[in-house]
């Protein structure tokens, strides 16, 4: 809700605001679910309503009622009234739904080459012996010009990979057929998940998350997530993937007075509980250039402990509910959590921190100078949307009458290195079919000779096909560009 052009979001002896220029500084939310949920919802429903898109994933499916107005209550008229709104009113707001395997929404979909083979490697918990190898794999196809966009492509490659070890091996140090048929079998393991469906084209255009509707409302993708969260290493690789795929595509924000687009990361406890130093140390990375591109990270967690320092120190809007206080541990927990907030003197935050309520939080956000404010205890406003799930019927209607289901349901397929590999494959079976059983070993290799150049003239033709535009090396993201100056 907007209140002389900041977010009223609650009160406390004065309306807390968050400045909406200053939400591109990122932010936490922390505490039991229930409190976590009623966050979101009113920060989600307070960026649409200043023409903010809106990306989150909901991972209980609690977020959907945000595309159904809230039916008032008697207890919601009497928080309106108590938090300094007499009348706050009930709306819905524009939602996009979406799901990696395009059930329960627009399919969300992205190239194997766009995910890159840092994140792949997060994505199937990879050794950093088989890191390696993955990343010569995708060195290998860049060099051949062979494109990976799906799962196929990528299994393919690994498959021309190990049957030509030997003769790779002696420019790429890093292959071995043993760390390949490690990399083949954890990929195996994830077919049970029957993610082909999110490699592939056509892959998201990130721009159609900032989409606006007639009234001027930023539409809030929800990505639906309850299945997905079961898998934290699958979770936080789409999570991160679209964090790059963000600053990679959207032009610099200047000093506007509103962020682009805010991204809310529900359960981000997952990330770092799994994440590599590598990983943990490009998340640290991007934080900045997201600012710079007017994108606010908002990282939703149980205990806001379980971010990592060197992150939590960039994320400047604070907001904890309701801890636990009663063992030892959760005592030094709360001391802590305290030091992370800007003191007020009028506030006891150990002894209060307990006592909150469900819509009760105690928050610190940047001022006008970008300084943060003492902390305070605020009550938040009601919804005006529906707190809790949608109906079924509700969301499939959002979902059949959408422009983006029709855009990205229809799957296409190019020539790439599963079509081009299948022919070297078919070639060298008609090769090893009719080579003569007696041959000497001179005419064995000279054989072979014969056989490698028809194949490289195979591959070749394949680099050809892919295009002049595309060069020798393929986008990798922003966390492959990261990966490089580092290095």
């Amino acid at each position: 809700m907007i209140l002389s052009k900041n977010l009223w979001l609650g009160k406390e002896k004065n309306t807390a605001q968050l400045l909406p220029r200053m939400a591109a500084k990122h932010g936490f939310i922390a505490g039991p679910d229930s409190s976590k949920l009623l966050s979101v919802q009113i920060i989600a429903e307070s960026f649409s309503s200043i023409g903010v898109p809106v990306f989150l994933a909901d991972v209980s499916g609690d977020l959907s009622g945000l595309c159904e107005p809230g039916i008032p209550v008697e207890s919601t008229i009497a928080r309106l009234q108590t938090t300094g709104l007499n009348n706050g009113g009930s709306f819905s707001f524009p939602v996009e739904f979406w799901d990696i395997w395009g059930k329960e929404g627009s399919p969300l979909r992205t190239t194997v080459t766009d995910i890159g083979p840092l994140l792949l490697s997060h994505m199937l918990g990879l050794t950093n012996a088989q890191t390696g190898t993955l990343y010569t794999v995708f060195k290998i196809a860049d060099e051949q010009g062979l494109l990976l966009l799906d799962l196929k492509d990528l299994k393919a490659m690994l498959r021309y990979i190990e049957q030509d070890t030997d003769a790779l091996a002696v420019e790429y140090e890093l292959i071995s057929k043993r760390s390949v048929r490690a990399v083949q079998k954890e990929l195996a393991v994830l077919e049970h998940l029957e993610i082909d469906s999110f490699f592939g084209e056509p892959a998201l255009d990130i721009l159609d998350l900032l989409r606006i509707d007639q009234q001027g409302q930023g539409f809030i993708n929800i990505l639906t997530a309850q299945t997905l969260a079961r898998y934290p290493h699958l979770y936080s690789m789409i999570v991160l993937w679209l964090l790059a795929e963000i600053y990679e595509m959207l032009p610099q924000a200047g000093n506007d007075d509103k962020p682009q687009l805010i991204f809310i990361f529900n359960k981000a406890d997952l990330l770092f509980r799994y994440a590599t130093t590598e990983l943990l140390s490009k998340i640290e990375h991007i934080l900045r250039p997201l600012s710079t591109k007017g994108t606010g990270v908002f990282f939703v967690t149980s205990n806001p402990l379980r971010i990592p320092d060197n992150i939590l120190g960039k994320l400047k809007n604070k907001i904890i509910h309701a801890l636990p206080v009663y063992t030892t541990s959760e005592q030094k927990t709360a001391r802590q959590t305290a030091e992370i907030f800007r003191p007020n003197p009028e506030i006891d935050f150990i002894n209060t921190l307990p006592g909150l309520q469900k819509d009760e939080a105690l928050v610190s956000f940047l001022d006008n100078r970008g300084h943060p404010s003492k902390t305070k205890k605020i009550q938040f406003r009601p919804p005006q949307s529906r707190p809790g799930p949608a109906s079924e019927q509700r969301k499939h209607r959002i979902v059949r009458e959408s422009a983006l289901n029709r855009k990205y349901t229809a799957l296409t397929d190019r020539n790439s290195a599963h079509e081009r590999l299948h022919n070297y494959f078919k070639y060298k079976n008609t090769i090893q079919q009719h080579k003569p059983i007696d041959q000497s070993e001179a005419k064995h290799s000279n054989k072979r000779q014969q056989s490698d150049t028809a194949i490289d003239k195979i591959l070749k033709s394949a680099a050809t096909s892919v295009g002049r535009h595309l060069g020798q090396t393929l986008a990798r993201g922003l966390l492959e560009t990261l990966r490089k100056k580092d290095n």
